[in-house]
């Protein structure tokens, strides 16, 4: 048998090297140290890296198990990309790594990792069962198919039992759909306000209202999500307005240990909203109470607590029937005139509103509101609409950029701003009185909701209108191929908004948000403002860079989103800093970087496939660490030059590119481990005398490098000869 020598493995787990006697041929090894299995193979090529490095493994591999266990993100990411620098073949660091990156909003790594099912020689069966048992708990819904065909190939892989790990895959996957829908704030019959601490009486009277009285209750410790600190009271205040009735479970712990009963009813009070009564205990009323309950719709429950019940049910029924009452009496926008039996005159067609003014302020970091008046149509050609219904107010829509995230206000009929690009899955949500909505073609995105299964027509529905009254949709713009694109995407969300939705063409108009004249400043993503110096100290607002600003969106001097579709991009001056995935998955070509920039986040230029060419400036002093490199993913990516000024090469900076060229300045010093690994379509490399340090590691700074047949060094014999050491198959030049 082939015996391994000491100190020809390294353990992934703990970094421990004392492998005398191991056998080769095992694909599997099991360290004496911490009982961990790990691939052979892996614990070979870790051997080469650095004692001091390896030596972290056991208290990085802890950190992330802690990561993992309290669920912080950020924590994991960081963890998993300080394994992965050290030991680049950890499965479960990268699965943990693209993990992380999907909870902070980057998709592109976990989508990449379930598209190959593991292999053997990946990782142990251990190992696997871990991550396919933690998908199996935490993967998204948009991504059930991959997660679920990763799952699959593992236990083709690793012979797990297929059939059981599929059951509790779908299982989760159903847990999720309900929790989704839970959590959504959507129109429900009775919002149910109680003490935490008559939660099991409050569970009794939750199946009465569902399983007799065929309600749908809202109850926070059921639609609440979890640990929602910051959202929490808006949350509660938004659910009871969506409520027909409010159900208060009175008690003596509601009207003595609990602060939150009497203001969740003061909120009930103020909206107006029918107040019921059961009182499960006998307390008599203290004065807060009293002053908003008038015991009309009291319900005792105390004495006999299943009769209680049956009260309650007859006085819910009484409550939703009085309410439906007065909606059937209320006047309707749009009568339906009968001409014979089974037939009817459908409304006359309506002319879509006009946008006659939009003006955008700037008064948050993220959200510009917009104000819209709305041109009233022509009596004769539709139906008379209440005055309130004409004319949006100022703060009726939350826009952030060009995406359409909120729209707050009670109109019947609405327009959308011409320049809106995106409409949230949620936008309408509430707008329980809109009937006619205009859609400019400059919409190019209407995201997907949870689909509400008894929205318009009583069809699945998974569009932002879900709920909204609507009677007619018009798509309105110049180019028929957008407009028909548009009303797909509605068809798609909802099938039945196919006969409601009508294509207008019209005169073409500009495709940005239609605005006054600039008369103030404050850079928040979408520039209002006459040139002058912004509240933002560092970056100023001219002629020459609104429309640059326009694209962004700002903490200080930090480019914190990119909300461009460019394809040469412009980053203004006086920005310090891009963040983490700033332009991740983006479709730019060319950029141009400003002198001002000093440093630039992890991940900024992931999955940019489309970028040719970047110059990097040598003011950048600090440039995010990853595992898999600063440019993964730039599959287009020829030429590459850094400024005069610029430093340090970090490690795997421009791992995997298709480089051709790379341009270094004078004033580089050094050069980290992996820099060019696996730039296969380099040629010739020029490295300047003031390099004076070079990382060592496993990954050779040229490793890959498969079309690389010339190094210049610039400089000294000796300084030459680390790259000897380093690359010894290629050939050097002294120059």
């Amino acid at each position: 048998m082939e015996t391994i020598k000491a100190r020809a493995l390294v353990c992934p787990n703990c970094g421990n090297r004392e492998f005398e006697g191991a056998d080769a041929n095992n694909n599997l090894i099991t360290c004496a140290y911490c009982a961990t299995s790990f691939v052979a193979e892996i614990g070979q090529r870790l051997a080469k890296v650095e004692v001091d490095k390896t030596k972290e493994l056991k208290n990085l591999n802890e950190r992330l198990k802690t990561a993992i266990r309290i669920g912080n993100p950020k924590e994991i990411t960081d963890a998993a990309n300080e394994i992965l620098n050290i030991n680049k073949d950890s499965y479960v660091a990268k699965y943990y790594y693209a993990y992380g990156s999907r909870e902070l909003g980057e998709v592109g790594h976990i989508n990449e990792f379930y598209a190959k099912a593991p292999r053997a020689c990946d990782c142990t069966p251990d190992e696997a069962n871990e991550i396919v048992l933690h998908i199996i708990k935490n993967h998204k819904l948009n991504n059930y198919d991959e997660a679920l065909e990763y799952v699959n190939g593992a236990a083709d892989t690793f012979n797990f039992d297929k059939d059981g790990l599929v059951a509790s895959f779908e299982k989760a996957n159903d847990e999720m759909l309900d929790r989704k829908y839970d959590y959504s704030l959507v129109p429900r019959d009775i919002f149910v306000c109680h003490s935490s601490k008559d939660r099991s009486k409050v569970e009794k009277i939750l199946d009465a209202i569902v399983n007799e009285e065929l309600m749908e209750p809202w109850v926070s410790f059921r639609n609440l999500r979890p640990n929602d600190i910051n959202d929490y009271w808006k949350d509660i205040e938004k659910a009871i307005d969506l409520c027909k009735m409010f159900l208060l479970v009175y008690s003596k712990n509601a009207a003595v240990k609990s602060d939150d009963v009497i203001k969740e009813l003061g909120m009930a009070y103020d909206k107006e909203k029918p107040i019921i009564e059961i009182n499960i205990d006998g307390f008599e009323h203290k004065k807060a109470f009293k002053r908003i309950l008038d015991g009309n719709k009291r319900v005792d429950a105390y004495t006999d607590f299943e009769k209680g019940l049956d009260d309650l049910g007859f006085r819910l029924f009484e409550v939703s029937h009085q309410l439906q009452k007065e909606q059937k009496s209320a006047p309707s926008i749009a009568p339906q005139t009968f001409k014979a039996p089974n037939t009817f005159e459908a409304p006359k067609t309506v002319e879509p509103p006009k946008v006659v003014e939009a003006t955008m302020t700037a008064e948050a970091p993220s959200v510009a509101e917009v104000s819209m008046t709305i041109e009233e149509p022509k009596a004769a050609e539709v139906p008379e609409v209440p005055k309130a219904a004409k004319v949006a107010k100022a703060d009726d829509f939350v826009i952030n950029g060009t995406t359409l995230v909120k729209y707050r206000g009670d109109k019947q009929i609405l327009a959308i701003p011409n320049g809106i690009t995106t409409i949230n899955s949620d936008a309408f949500a509430g707008a329980v009185n809109l009937k006619y909505v205009t859609i400019p073609e400059s919409v190019e995105n209407i995201k997907e909701g949870y689909p509400y299964r008894k929205g318009i027509f009583g069809a699945t529905d998974s569009s932002p209108f879900k709920l909204c009254p609507l009677l007619k949709i018009t798509l309105t713009g110049s180019d028929i191929a957008k407009l028909k694109k548009i009303k797909n995407r509605l068809i798609f969300l909802n099938k039945k908004l196919k006969s409601i939705i009508e294509i207008k063409l019209v005169p073409q108009k500009s495709n940005s948000i239609e605005q006054a004249e600039p008369v103030a400043v404050a850079v928040t993503g979408t520039p209002n403002a006459a040139p002058q110096k912004s509240a933002n100290a560092g970056i100023k607002v001219t002629k020459e860079n609104i429309n640059q600003l326009s694209n962004y969106q700002f903490s200080g001097t930090i480019a914190t989103k990119y909300l461009g579709n460019e394809a040469f991009v412009t980053v203004p001056d006086g920005v310090t800093e891009l963040a983490n995935n700033l332009f991740a998955n983006s479709k730019i070509e060319g950029i141009m970087l400003p002198s001002t920039l000093t440093k630039i986040g992890r991940g900024a230029f992931h999955n940019c496939n489309k970028l040719t060419g970047i110059t990097i400036p040598g003011s950048v002093k600090t440039i995010g660490m990853d595992y898999i490199g600063m440019f993964y993913g730039c599959s287009a990516l020829k030429s590459i030059t850094l400024g005069e000024g610029f430093t340090k090469v970090v490690s795997n900076m421009f791992e995997d590119t298709n480089i051709e060229e790379i341009h270094l300045p004078s004033t580089l010093t050094e050069i980290d481990h992996g820099a060019f690994h696996n730039c296969s379509k380099l040629k010739s490399i020029t490295i300047p005398g003031s390099v004076k340090t070079i990382g060592t590691g496993y990954n050779e700074m040229f490793y890959g490098c498969s079309s690389l047949s010339s190094i210049i060094i610039k400089g000294k014999e000796e300084d030459l000869q680390k790259f000897r050491n380093q690359a010894s198959c290629y050939s050097f030049n002294s120059n």
